[in-house]
């Protein structure tokens, strides 16, 4: 028969290398997470706030400055800029400081999208037909009524600032 202690220690084992490895497979997520241009940078944070709730649930416990250096290092190619302005601000910035200004800059880039392809159709186009969502920038053309669909890498040679 089985003593509540050897059985104690059974259970320990089990279950401590489960939790080893949940823990690895939470880091692993941490350390694959990229921003990619095709989503809103805001969707992404989103998820890279889940990713750091699952770390937290796990015992692991990561400081503050941690991880808005990380966010900032995992913002997408296109934000290279902006992610060298805020790397070199030399006041240390919380969380929801960084959260506020990425989507300050994404609503100042997406504006700045609409109004660069105003500028393309000047006439033809009023800025309640054009949206940038995710990436895509739609366009409805106020003559022929059609809407034309553009990804900025097929439209870039046409825009300012790609």
């Amino acid at each position: 028969m089985v003593n509540a202690k050897a059985l104690w220690e059974s259970l320990e084992r089990k279950y401590k290398t489960e939790d080893a490895g949940s823990k690895k497979f939470v880091v692993g997520k941490f350390l694959d997470f990229k921003m990619m241009d095709s989503k809103t940078v805001i969707s992404q944070v989103q998820e890279f706030q889940l990713i750091l709730h699952d770390i937290h649930a796990e015992g692991m416990v990561l400081g503050e400055s941690f991880q808005v250096a990380a966010l900032i290092e995992k913002l997408p190619p296109t934000w290279k800029d902006f992610k060298n302005y805020l790397k070199h601000k030399r006041k240390e910035m919380k969380l929801e400081d960084l959260i506020v200004r990425l989507r300050i800059e994404e609503d100042n880039r997406q504006s700045e999208k609409k109004a660069d392809v105003l500028s393309l159709y000047p006439g033809r186009l009023s800025s309640r037909t054009v949206s940038t969502i995710a990436g895509r920038i739609s366009l409805k053309d106020s003559e022929s009524n059609s809407r034309l669909d553009f990804f900025p890498l097929l439209f870039c040679n046409l825009l300012v600032s790609c």
